[in-house]
């Protein structure tokens, strides 16, 4: 396996709470956010779902601002808007 493909690979012991460690990003990666669809149990979709008054799909949106990601991907999303 190529270097830089290693450097990607994690185990749980390398995170810290909820973050990984710095050297384990690259500087210019792409997010992928594999965003739930709707959910026939709770009324809407997963992704719309609050926490501390932040959409799930937000959180994960300012994560990866937060961690630096040059492109940030949403994928099975279909919001209201």
């Amino acid at each position: 396996m190529p270097e830089n493909n290693r450097k990607m690979q994690t185990d749980i012991s390398e995170l810290e709470n909820g973050q990984l460690a710095e050297q384990q990003l690259p500087s210019d990666f792409t997010l992928v956010v594999l965003a739930g669809g709707a959910s026939s149990h709770m009324g809407r979709e997963k992704s719309d779902l609050l926490l501390d008054g932040q959409t799930f799909l937000e959180i994960q949106i300012g994560k990866g601002c937060q961690l630096g990601a040059k492109q940030i991907l949403i994928s099975g999303y279909r919001g209201t808007q």
